[in-house]
């Protein structure tokens, strides 16, 4: 006689089922759109040195020319649904590198503006505790560029900030010193 009974699996042997809520795959989706939109709005020499497939380039750029609206938001969805194709990883870690390289090099300019507006409003004060803490400064071409700045800025028929400029390109090399 042949035993019908079946043994029940053990829970090792039963394959896992894996349910994805609808919550969940909307949140993918959204954050897909999200970095589509990021894509469509990063300037095109960035857009190059990202690992993306030819026809996503095509896309992207296609969607740089759409207006704001349904089409253009159509065309995010467009980028997005081929995006699942793509290394997501590998692009959002070259997004980001270049989020870092972008913020990095604007907080350099950020300290020669600085004193260059120190100098421009207070003069030799400034000037003398910026060559206290760079030693190695030109005083002498710092001091010229700041009284030439000080009266192109003074001078209200003047629209030129040569002087200005020059300045703030001094402050630059001393402080990358």
């Amino acid at each position: 006689m042949i035993d019908t009974h079946k043994t029940p699996l053990n829970d090792e042997d039963q394959p896992e089922e894996v349910v994805i809520s609808k919550t969940s795959i909307k949140k993918a989706m959204f954050e897909l759109q999200d970095l589509a939109d990021e894509l469509i709005k990063t300037i095109p020499k960035q857009i190059a040195k990202l690992p993306l497939s030819e026809i996503l380039l095509r896309e992207i750029e296609l969607g740089r020319k759409l207006p704001s609206g349904n089409s253009r938001r159509r065309q995010v969805q467009r980028i997005a649904k081929i995006l699942r194709a793509e290394n997501l990883e590998e692009i959002k870690l070259a997004l980001t590198t270049q989020e870092l390289n972008h913020r990095k090099n604007h907080q350099s300019i950020s300290p020669a503006q600085q004193w260059c507006t120190r100098l421009i409003d207070s003069g030799r004060e400034s000037l003398a505790e910026l060559i206290t803490l760079y030693p190695d400064a030109d005083t002498q071409l710092l001091g010229q560029l700041v009284r030439h700045a000080k009266k192109e800025t003074g001078d209200e028929k003047s629209t030129s900030k040569k002087y200005q400029q020059r300045l703030f390109k001094a402050i630059q090399k001393t402080l990358a010193c």
